[in-house]
């Protein structure tokens, strides 16, 4: 899977030519548009540009939770036999991944409301949901951060030859 912004539809199908001109048995199929669903994230971004910032030097993409209308959301039961951390931490860690991709914090109230609602499907009491919920509130900002940080050690070591382009950039 491939998730390019560029700043121009002609550079867009430009990508997607030289491509799938790499080998015959490429084809790329693509979607351009100001809307993209890349994965489990759904991004857009606004149909005018910020008239104080040039638009190709910045864009503003907002993202959202993409859930398939397939899903069938069978999270683990708490009746299962794993250890009982594991089920805090899994609720814990999903709503973490929630706060990341939602850039809007209505989108963010809505998941969290959602999985609740599916969790309360699936046997577990809205007493223990309320003190797992209550106690896995994180800050957006922070885990970008930490998220940047620990890209940027995972890469101190890798030479970048900056006469190069880089052929894709994720902005979030």
């Amino acid at each position: 899977d491939i998730f390019a912004i560029v700043p121009s539809q002609e550079l867009a199908e430009s990508l997607v030519d030289d491509y799938n001109k790499l080998n015959k048995s490429i084809n790329i199929t693509h979607t351009i548009g100001k809307e993209a669903i890349f994965l489990d994230v759904a991004f857009s971004m606004p149909p005018e540009p910020n008239k104080q910032i040039p638009y190709v030097d910045y864009v503003h993409l907002t993202s959202r939770l993409y859930q398939k209308p397939m899903n069938r959301y069978i999270y683990i039961p708490p009746t299962s036999y794993h250890h009982p951390s594991t089920f805090a931490a899994f609720i814990s860690a999903e709503i973490r991944r929630y706060t990341l991709l939602c850039s809007n914090i209505e989108d963010l109230n809505a998941c969290k409301k959602q999985f609740f609602a599916r969790l309360l499907l699936r046997g577990y009491s809205a007493t223990y949901l309320n003190k797992v919920f209550a106690t896995a509130q994180f800050d957006r900002d922070l885990l970008l951060n930490e998220c940047e940080r620990n890209i940027n050690l995972r890469f101190k070591d890798t030479k970048i030859d900056t006469d190069e382009p880089r052929p894709f950039t994720l902005i979030l």
